[in-house]
């Protein structure tokens, strides 16, 4: 479908031999491969999350959330994994923590870093989310497809990989932190 939208663009340019005509075909082309190049990072990290087979498990820190430096939080060369997306809401982390703590081995640590506060669940997050917390929360899944054209700066960002450098710790979702309790999980929240 793609194919035949592209070639049916490049004969358009063609027939009408203008300058603007090639230029517009230029950058949609642009546009799309960088669409699809933030697409499957994404979701080449998503499909090894849910695969927990691939990652491994009995980590001793996990990070999800707003990417950040290691040397912010301080990691101290444990075992860690960071599961981030920059722009990724408090909500989305928290509904994150929820589907991957088992990752931690007992006794972990568990942070939680974000820039905004909110419930928020962005077309970068999607694929990250399971299947039936999509629909319960009524989130169409098919603008993961599609993350140029809903989250165009946090799409800009996952492409060029930044990450932020201040952090400052705040107060823990009091949820979040009784989930964790029950588990022998330690919580840290920090605002990036």
């Amino acid at each position: 479908m793609v194919l035949i939208a592209g070639l049916c663009c490049v004969i358009l340019c063609v027939l009408i031999n203008q300058l603007w005509a090639y230029i517009a075909l230029v950058i949609a082309l642009l546009l799309l491969l960088l669409n699809i190049y933030v697409f499957n990072k994404n979701r080449r990290w998503a499909s090894n999350i849910n695969n927990l087979d691939v990652i491994g498990r009995n980590y001793d820190t996990l990070i999800i959330g707003e990417p950040v430096r290691k040397e912010t939080i301080q990691l101290n060369g444990n075992k860690h994994i960071a599961i981030t997306c920059p722009g990724r809401s408090q909500g989305a982390s928290i509904i994150l923590a929820y589907r991957l703590f088992s990752l931690l081995r007992p006794g972990g640590t568990l942070i939680i870093t974000y820039h905004y506060e909110g419930e928020k669940i962005s077309s970068l997050d999607i694929p990250y989310i399971h299947e039936v917390t999509l629909l319960e929360m009524r989130i169409n899944s098919k603008k993961k497809y599609l993350p140029l054209l809903f989250n165009p700066l946090q799409s800009i960002k996952v492409a060029i990989g930044t990450a932020r450098s201040q952090a400052t710790g705040t107060g823990n979702n009091r949820a979040l932190e009784e989930f964790c309790n029950t588990r022998d999980i330690t919580l840290l929240t920090y605002r990036v």
